[in-house]
């Protein structure tokens, strides 16, 4: 999108504005586990694979992006927000008032466009091993509320079907649960 705000962004998406920058704080956080955990490889610094002139357009960028953090934080008010009537309505209205959007401002200092430009690139699964990554991550996720079903499960009735957890093997569905009661 080059030069377009975030909250636009968000609200074309129909995404919270601040739970994309929570998503984003905890990608790099468990970015950083991965690493740690030599489940990813360690890539180079942004920077590294930057020509001159970019890292000198970047650190113009940085600089400008400091200088209006600088300036909200020196001429903010602390007003109350707030919401209109038409909030939820998606029609894209240019309602900056000029205000500085510290929220994208600090994003923009940590992600460039580089960045963002090779995450959208690489967000597909395409391996074997992204998919075996996808699976580890849903699994992590939902510990410890999943189970393995029995090898044997498939000439058994749905009510004879038992599953395993890392606490208890041989655990039975209950009959009234929604599993229990839709099998398929």
């Amino acid at each position: 999108d080059g030069r377009s705000n975030s909250k636009k962004w968000c609200r074309r998406r129909g995404l919270e504005e601040q739970r994309f920058y929570e998503m984003t704080k905890l990608r790099g956080q468990f970015k950083d586990l991965l690493k740690d955990c030599n489940l990813l490889k360690s890539l180079q610094e942004p920077n590294a694979s930057m020509t001159s002139s970019e890292r000198a357009l970047r650190h113009g960028e940085l600089k400008l992006l400091k200088s209006l953090k600088r300036t909200y934080k020196q001429t903010s008010t602390r007003k109350r927000k707030q919401l209109k009537i038409d909030e939820f309505d998606l029609k894209m209205e240019d309602d900056d008032d000029g205000e500085i959007d510290i929220k994208d401002v600090e994003f923009r200092m940590r992600n460039d466009s580089s960045q963002v430009q090779n995450l959208l690139n690489a967000s597909t699964a395409c391996s074997y091993r992204d998919l075996t990554m996808l699976k580890v991550i849903l699994c992590s996720g939902l510990y410890p509320q999943f189970a393995i079903g029995d090898e044997f499960n498939y000439c058994k009735s749905m009510n004879e079907q038992l599953f395993h957890t890392k606490a208890k093997p041989y655990v039975a569905l209950h009959p009234t649960s929604f599993f229990g009661n839709h099998p398929q």
